[in-house]
């Protein structure tokens, strides 16, 4: 590739980066491709066109952001007032929620307290053979005797 055709691309480039503008470009080629732009129609047409485009990005109108002040002011301005419905979902969820929590917690509490005692007695207790010491204890307790 010739040193012109390396010069006609590094323009090229330049102009599609920072546009038509020349205070733009940076100061050491700046020289290099202003020679390049006067020898090459291509790049004076190119010139041109960014050039258009320059002047019509600097047309276009410019809106501020919205600041947290302005937004603030908004909301209080027009508070958001909530319908009928909407009230009445609202209250639907939480009474839901409250009975899905007053429901569950009783039940699981009860069933706890059944698996352990289950728990409990399956390890504590071993099945006597013989159940005639198991009568005399229960008939000792309720108060008969043989």
């Amino acid at each position: 590739m010739s040193p012109e055709q390396k010069l006609y691309e590094r323009a090229f480039e330049i102009i599609e980066a920072y546009g038509a503008d020349r205070a733009r470009w940076p100061e050491q080629e700046r020289s290099a491709i202003e020679q390049a732009i006067v020898k090459s129609p291509k790049l004076q047409a190119h010139l041109q066109v960014h050039a258009a485009l320059d002047a019509s990005l600097k047309s276009l109108e410019v809106r501020p952001r919205l600041s947290p002040e302005i937004v603030a002011q908004q909301i209080v301005a027009h508070p958001q007032r909530i319908t009928r419905a909407q009230w009445l979902q609202l209250q639907l969820e939480g009474l839901t929620e409250w009975t899905a929590a007053a429901f569950w917690k009783p039940v699981f509490a009860a069933s706890f307290v059944f698996l352990i005692g289950v728990g409990a007695g399956t390890v504590a207790l071993e099945p006597v053979e013989d159940w005639s010491q198991a009568e005399h204890l229960s008939f000792a307790l309720i108060g008969e005797e043989q």
